[in-house]
């Protein structure tokens, strides 16, 4: 690993143990329904980051990529939450329209899948479910797409989540990186990740995403954090100049 990169996977370190930090010191509010959902969206930004650098750290820049894409995914819920809190009682009902979902697709599994992996439960038992789950079923779906508007977060979702998805579902273009071929085309060997990626290029977004969340954090928990945050961006930006 070059100098710049164990420069970035030392800050990406000292950043990550900041958000632990922050972690243990919430006086969490347990009346307060949005204090509790962003805190564990929290966390979950938070150890993105850390399951992001030990992922670099060995070299598995594409793994890392999928860490990025939930990390992404935890930050638009939790910003969404925070710039619009009357969507709590939606996003807590998520939940049903997702069982929806879940069950019709499994009700469309053959008779020998379900079986074997979903304990021969029948047609009948899934249309029972599915009759309770409609009946309960309150509110709007909030997809990603959408928690990212209410998050402000939307050129996120358009670009940086975007192109981490082509990883995550394995698309033909992005396969491609883990080749290399001569002057025919043809496959010479397997790489582990092409040479233009670097630690800086996992990881600098990945601490800009948990500062990001540690900002509303600081806002939702009125827990002073803004010099800590800005002494941190200071060495991201003179890292990222160097």
């Amino acid at each position: 690993m070059s100098n710049c990169d164990n420069n970035w996977t030392s800050l990406a370190d000292e950043v990550a143990s900041f958000g632990k930090n922050t972690i243990h010191s919430l006086s969490i509010n347990s009346e307060s329904g949005l204090q509790i959902l962003t805190s564990i969206l929290y966390r979950r930004v938070v150890y993105g980051l850390v399951a992001t650098l030990l992922l670099v750290q060995h070299k598995l820049l594409t793994e890392s990529r999928f860490q990025r894409r939930g990390q992404l995914e935890a930050l638009f819920s939790l910003g969404a939450l925070w710039k619009q809190p009357d969507i709590m009682s939606d996003f807590i009902n998520n939940d049903t329209h997702r069982l929806i979902k879940l069950y019709t697709n499994m009700r469309n599994t053959s008779k020998k899948f379900k079986e074997h992996h979903l304990d021969g439960i029948s047609n009948s038992e899934i249309d029972e479910i599915l009759v309770n789950l409609n009946k309960n079923k309150v509110g709007s779906y909030l997809s990603i797409k959408s928690l990212s508007q209410k998050a402000e977060l939307y050129d996120l979702f358009l670009s940086d989540y975007a192109v981490l998805s082509e990883s995550a579902h394995h698309l033909a273009k992005d396969l491609e990186r883990h080749v290399t071929v001569n002057t025919d085309k043809k496959i010479t060997g397997f790489v582990v990740e092409d040479e233009d990626t670097t630690a800086e290029n996992i990881l600098y977004p990945a601490i800009d995403t948990m500062l990001m969340a540690t900002d509303a954090i600081n806002s939702i928990f009125n827990i002073s954090l803004n010099s800590d945050i800005k002494e941190i961006s200071d060495k991201v930006v003179k890292l990222k100049n160097s």
